[in-house]
């Protein structure tokens, strides 16, 4: 049988009853079948009778036509809790006599034959439903079948019993014909009841008094002396009775949810070791997984609530015997909850399906380009082993691109790039993709469709307009949130750091010009930290590195930065401003006078209590910037190296002061001696390239749609740069200028190598970042690794070695050179690729390569690292 196929027995006598009909319809017989089966096997007072053998069951001859003296009842008017308002008398147009006998009698049973079907009425005289007597009487519409009990049958018995869901499921699955079914007279005479001796009816009729409860289940219990164990007495319940009739809503799960926790909690059964107890347990654990299921969107969370819970009733199941009714009762119930579960998880795997878009938007006709084909699942849940290949329509001697993963987690892309040449300007470009998948339950799926991408002319893509200004940031912070890229992953970890209670240091830590100092004045904007006054102190802009000024600047910038927040401070024990005097001329003026005794620390300290008290519940948080000047100062005397203790012990005996203290890669080196103190409580963040993905932003969105990238292009810029920023943004700046100076509007990789050349020719970054390296000795290990860079042989310890041994630069051991290659590593300025031949050492910015071979003469360096040997040898 198929996946998700349902199918059901029809015993052929009740074919023969429905006159042969074939509809693909469950009649709930086989759900009536297996409960009445068990009463007559198991019970002997109880005998399972035909209705028509223990009550008249009648049809009037009376159409909606035929009304006289009196009101008729339609299918309509019959409910399960009564009748509708009457209309009284009808105008007719036929009248015919009615027979005292074709009243209805109190007591009757209304069966809706049409319309509302499965709706029970017992008609009694009530002041909710009639006064009349027989002379101004009720007759009923044929379409209604009236039951009359015989001896030994209790009218309330009948009436409860039939409304039970699995009689209701009965009753309606037997219901033939469309659009509106009908339930013939004859088959429902057919219908099976259980007639117990009685009072046992008497006693079911009790119980079920008050909330509609499922009769059968009630019988079962009274007839078998069960307990009124919480499970049983849930059982009893109509949501439960619909269930085990094989019914269920949209809302089922939830329902389920809210009613199972409470019958655990309520009756403490964790050392219950009936049946019911034991399948509590586990049912109980499935309903904590689906409260408040209905919330959840479709997604591959849902798909894991739904995989849990459809465990926890498996293992409910399996508690369950076959003995008693209950166990009937409670598999039927699992089962039912299972197939719900499972239909769930069927529903959200068969949505599976992947989305085709491409990129660029339009591509230029005569030259080749890259499209890169997107592939997007767009399915509420994951997908495996998923293959996509493309290729260029009518292409016969056109490649498929391939792309395969074993993984697509819903939402998530991949991407195919894909060589084309479009020809024709008049013709959309048509690429062919075909995918297919597996969903998660193994079964597959594929597609395939036509992706159109237009075509521009040579001359349409050659807009000569005025491109404006570059949007570019070189050398300065970017300030601009529409230019800041890549670092929303740093910014939260930020932000879940000050969001500590007792957390309030962080070290922002990366090589020069790799974006810190932009990070900081982004964490000034408005709303960015909340709960903190961001205060920015760069040690660069001071002048004098001396114990005061290092003090007063914290303070001043402190004063101005609240004073801006419409908070004004004053350093302590000092005179008040000048009335009219703007304040931060005052405060600078006294913060100078202030500062020049011989205790500045503690001038500082007592100024920071104030200021701390006066932003509650706000704290303050310094933003140290270029903070390792600290240690140009102290090596050259000007600073006091209790300066690093003084900061610590205001940062960690001041509850509402915080800081962000950033540097460059030179800070792990001052983490010892006198540093050790402060660094050793900071929370370290490092601050190096951006993801690949918000790197090709950077280069694209901010001059989309005036200048377009072709893909390689931008792929090479990014390459180029190793992904750093204030990289991307110089080289971008000048690939601009190209642009507009050329009145090029697509650019491609011959236009980004141009740019490349001029922006190194003599580029004070790369020559800064060649200082850094220390010796001459690691200068030229640089030198070797990008010379040797396109050698068939990994560039690794013992290449190098060898390579300076060659050319005469002694070197005192092994040792030295490996120091030398993981300071280099540590300073970002060489890398390993750990996929060639077990590992080569690379610079890590390619475009450092091209300052290299540009900037620097190769038998200098190799000349100068000799002088350096023999010196240190010395």
């Amino acid at each position: 049988m198929a996946m998700g196929v349902r199918s059901w027995a029809v015993p052929v006598r009740e074919l023969v009853l429905r006159d042969c009909e074939l509809a693909p319809k469950e009649t709930g017989s086989e759900a009536l079948e297996v409960e009445l089966n068990w009463l007559a096997k198991t019970v002997r007072c109880v005998q399972v009778k035909r209705l028509d053998e223990v009550a008249a069951v009648s049809t009037s001859r009376f159409s909606s036509g035929f009304v006289v003296g009196g009101s008729m009842l339609r299918p309509t008017d019959v409910t399960d809790y009564g009748l509708r308002e009457l209309s009284g008398d009808l105008d007719n147009k036929d009248s015919v006599h009615v027979m005292k006998s074709e009243f209805l009698k109190i007591g009757d049973l209304l069966v809706p034959l049409s319309e509302t079907v499965g709706n029970i009425c017992l008609f009694e005289r009530t002041e909710d439903t009639l006064t009349m007597d027989y002379d101004g009487g009720v007759v009923v519409d044929q379409r209604i079948a009236v039951v009359r009990v015989h001896d030994g049958i209790s009218r309330q018995y009948l009436a409860a019993l039939l409304r039970s869901p699995v009689y209701w499921f009965w009753l309606t699955g037997h219901a033939m014909g469309s659009p509106n079914p009908s339930l013939s007279t004859e088959v429902f005479k057919a219908l099976k009841v259980p007639v117990p001796p009685l009072s046992v009816q008497e006693d079911v009729v009790k119980e079920i008094s008050g909330p509609r409860t499922d009769a059968l289940a009630v019988l079962h219990r009274k007839v078998v002396g069960a307990d009124r164990h919480p499970v049983t007495l849930w059982l009893e319940g109509q949501f439960a009775g619909y269930l085990a009739a094989g019914v269920s809503g949209p809302d089922a799960l939830e329902r389920f949810a809210i009613e199972i926790p409470p019958l655990a909690s309520a009756n403490a059964i964790v050392d219950d070791r009936s049946t019911g107890g034991s399948w509590l347990k586990a049912a109980g654990r499935a309903a904590a997984a689906l409260v408040d299921f209905g919330s959840v969107p479709a997604s591959s969370g849902r798909l894991v609530i739904l995989e849990h819970a459809g465990a926890e009733l498996r293992r409910a199941l399996g508690v369950v015997g076959s003995n008693e009714m209950i166990d009937g009762r409670l598999r039927s119930v699992t089962l039912a909850l299972m197939g719900i579960v499972q239909e769930e998880v069927n529903y959200l795997q068969e949505k599976g399906r992947l989305e085709i878009a491409a990129e660029p938007a339009e591509i230029q006709a005569g030259v080749p380009d890259e499209v890169r084909i997107q592939v997007i699942n767009s399915s509420p849940v994951p997908l495996r082993k998923v293959r996509v290949t493309a290729r260029q329509a009518n292409e016969t001697d056109g490649k498929d691109f391939g792309e395969v993963r074993s993984y697509l987690a819903e939402g998530k892309r991949v991407e195919i790039p894909l060589a084309v040449l479009a020809q024709d300007a008049t013709q959309p470009l048509q690429v062919e993709v075909a995918w297919q998948a597996r969903r998660l339950d193994a079964t597959p799926v594929q597609g395939e469709m036509m992706v159109s991408v237009p075509v521009r002319s040579a001359a349409e893509a050659a807009d000569t307009g005025d491109l404006g200004y570059s949007p570019y940031v070189v050398g300065s912070p970017v300030y601009r949130k529409e230019m800041f890229f890549g670092r929303d992953g740093i910014m939260d970890q930020i932000r879940r750091h000050l969001g500590a209670h007792d957390a309030n240091v962080i070290l922002l830590e990366g090589n020069r010009r790799t974006g810190k100092t932009s990070i900081l004045k982004q964490l000034e904007r408005e709303d960015a930290l909340p709960g903190w006054v961001p205060v920015y102190c760069s040690f660069q802009a001071l002048d004098s590195m001396a114990t005061p000024d290092v003090f007063r600047l914290l303070a001043k910038q402190t004063g101005w930065t609240l004073e801006d927040a419409g908070i004004e401070t004053w350093i302590p024990d000092q005179p008040a401003p000048a009335a009219g005097r703007p304040f931060k001329l005052a405060f600078l003026a006294v913060a100078r006078a202030a500062f020049s005794d011989d205790h500045p620390y503690e001038t500082l300290a007592l100024y920071l209590s104030a200021a701390v008290e006066a932003v509650k519940p706000r704290r303050i948080l310094f933003m140290l910037d270029e903070f390792d000047k600290l240690q140009e100062g102290i090596d050259r005397g000007e600073t006091s190296p209790q300066v690093p203790e003084n900061i610590r012990h205001l940062l960690q005996h001041q509850p509402g002061l915080g800081a962000i203290i950033t540097g460059s890669r030179r800070l792990k080196r001052l983490r010892e001696e006198y540093w050790s103190a402060l660094f050793g409580f900071g929370h370290r963040i490092g601050v190096s390239a951006l993801p690949e993905a918000e790197a090709g932003r950077l280069v694209t969105e901010p001059v989309a749609p005036k200048i377009r990238y072709l893909p390689q292009a931008r792929d090479r810029l990014v390459g180029l740069c190793a992904r750093h920023p204030f990289l991307i943004q110089s080289l971008c700046s000048r690939v601009f200028d190209l642009a507009a100076a050329a009145s090029e509007r697509i650019i491609t990789g011959d236009v980004v190598e141009r740019a490349a050349t001029e922006m190194v020719r003599d580029n004070e970054h790369f020559q800064t970042l060649w200082g850094y390296a220390g010796s001459e000795r690691r200068r030229l290990i640089l030198a070797f690794s990008h010379r040797l860079e396109d050698s068939a042989d990994a560039v690794n310890l013992d290449l190098i070695a060898m390579k300076i041994a060659e050319h005469g630069v002694p070197v005192r051991d092994d040792k030295t050179l490996a120091d030398d290659v993981t300071e280099l590593r540590e300073l970002e300025l060489l890398e390993i690729d750990e996929s060639y031949r077990g590992g080569t050492y690379r610079l890590s910015i390619p475009l450092m390569g091209k300052w290299l071979g540009m900037n620097v003469v190769f038998e200098d360096l190799v000349e100068s690292a000799r002088q350096e040997a023999m010196q240190d040898a010395d």
